[in-house]
């Protein structure tokens, strides 16, 4: 059984809200379209993003036994992902958030919590991870990740992705962790909510005194940045692209950078493909509605005159 990315971390039930502009305290406005119920969850998409780029994926995770749950597990075997490391809770409610969008593409999340990540080091699926290529680590608490590197570890890149709520908890807490990653994927808020610090410069600094190989910055419409312990330092501009949606497009961009890892392409060649699924991802309402194939990623690529090797 081959896999190549191992995908540990949450997996949710979106439901998406299309409106004009958010309110203002004690302001009422309606929704422009939706409720919409779609399968989400950061690492969820991961797993499904690098799937759709023809890599053998698994993730990771838990759901409840619920109508919600059955959503992401359906959708899951859809599109290709290995499930057997995903739990199912018996009685067990399944992660949900809901996702308000307003006409420029910005999004707030509210998370209503439920079931979602693996609590404990001992559900960890050995076999799964014992063949990966790459490991990565999205919302997941801190034992349990780092007994997920030690299975890994030899024949895995750790690629680690805290997320916004995980990158609040700080250096102090997430230390060990970072300590044994290859790549930490960070956008530029969740940078200064890791390092405390304010600019960039001084921020990598401090993870590299951690022991992290290298440092991905994302940066929205300003594209990304590659930082490496060897001083280098790569920065590639973002694509056009008119946002509907925003949710999802870090997720988009990690899967095309870890693609990019796989296939050994340069790391400025792995910056513009994260960039083009982000950018590709933006274009719908949802997280994955539009998150590319290889297909339509290879298309884009070739529009924009971006050519590989």
């Amino acid at each position: 059984m081959l896999i190549q990315v191992a995908v540990l971390g949450g997996a949710a039930l979106d439901i998406v809200i299309k409106v004009n502009e958010f309110p203002q305290n004690d302001q009422i406005v309606f929704p422009l379209a939706g409720p919409y119920w779609m399968p989400g969850g950061s690492a969820a998409n991961v797993a499904v993003g690098t799937a759709r780029l023809g890599l053998k994926s698994c993730f990771l995770g838990k759901i409840g036994d619920d109508e919600q749950g059955k959503q992401i597990l359906d959708a899951f075997i859809k599109e290709g992902v290995n499930i057997k490391g995903l739990i199912t809770v018996k009685n067990g409610l399944t992660a949900q958030s809901i996702v308000v969008v307003n006409n420029a593409g910005d999004r707030i999340i509210y998370s209503l919590g439920g079931t979602a990540i693996i609590e404990k080091s001992s559900e960890l699926v050995v076999e799964l991870l014992q063949q990966v290529q790459l490991l990565y680590i999205a919302e997941a608490f801190e034992d349990v990740a780092l007994r997920a590197i030690s299975m890994a570890k030899g024949q895995a890149m750790v690629f680690y992705a805290p997320g916004g709520i995980f990158s609040q908890h700080g250096m102090e807490k997430l230390g060990a962790v970072i300590s044994q990653t290859d790549y930490l994927l960070v956008s530029q808020n969740e940078l200064q909510d890791l390092t405390e610090q304010i600019e960039m410069e001084a921020s990598v600094r401090a993870l590299f005194e951690l022991g992290v190989k290298n440092i991905i910055v994302t940066a929205g419409k300003k594209g990304s940045l590659l930082f490496s312990r060897d001083g280098s330092r790569v920065e590639v501009p973002a694509f056009e692209s008119i946002p509907v949606d925003t949710t999802g497009a870090g997720d988009a961009f990690a899967a095309g950078f870890i693609y990019s890892l796989l296939m050994k392409y340069q790391p400025r060649h792995a910056l513009s493909i994260g960039n083009a699924c982000a950018a590709m991802a933006i274009k719908d309402m949802g997280a994955r509605s539009s998150m590319p194939d290889l297909t339509k990623l290879k298309k884009f690529l070739q529009e924009k005159q971006v050519f590989l090797r």
